[in-house]
């Protein structure tokens, strides 16, 4: 029984990275960034590195057709110090929907995860989550966000929005969220 479970246990410490490499590739498509995963049990890290559009045109721009791929796998792909806070957010967004897709849990939830992001990274992520949500009816979503969502289909969800406490808002939110209601 332990041999068993022991087994069992390899396998999935062995296919789990692998897993989550796919799914973490795959989010990370939907918006054409390319991407690479790295798990490391030796020293219990995890490696990310991301190729960006603006890389990649910095790339093309620079090379012959027939030196763009070598050139690629060399220059371009960079650790997410090298991303704008946008990119950044997109990509941590994408890693952590990436792990919930090789783990079973009733619930998921973000807060504030588009804080940093340009409003081109947010309406990707939005989708993504929105599809993520829709495709898991087993499991309970909440997201947290102090910006407006008006771009969800809401007939798909349900959103409460919080009341705003006088004096909290400067100007510019407090518009934002008059319009909204």
């Amino acid at each position: 029984m332990i041999t068993a479970r022991k087994r069992r246990f390899d396998l999935i410490r062995t296919s789990l990275p692998g897993k989550l490499e796919c799914w973490f590739r795959d989010h990370m498509n939907y918006r054409g960034y390319k991407a690479s995963l790295d798990v490391r049990d030796d020293d219990g890290t995890i490696m990310i590195k991301v190729v960006t559009h603006k890389a990649m045109e910095e790339s093309f721009a620079e090379q012959s057709l027939d030196e763009r791929d070598s050139r690629m796998q060399k220059k371009v792909l960079q650790d997410l110090k090298g991303l704008s806070g946008g990119e950044r957010s997109y990509t941590t967004a994408c890693f952590i929907m990436s792990l919930w897709k090789c783990m079973e849990s009733p619930f998921r939830c973000m807060d504030e995860f588009d804080v940093f992001m340009d409003m081109v990274n947010r309406r990707y992520i939005m989708e993504m989550l929105a599809d993520m949500a829709k495709d898991s009816k087993e499991v309970q979503f909440f997201f947290f966000t102090p910006q407006p969502i008006q771009e969800l289909k809401r007939d798909m969800f349900e959103v409460f929005t919080l009341k705003r406490i006088a004096g909290i808002f400067n100007e510019e939110q407090q518009q934002q969220q008059e319009n909204q209601e």
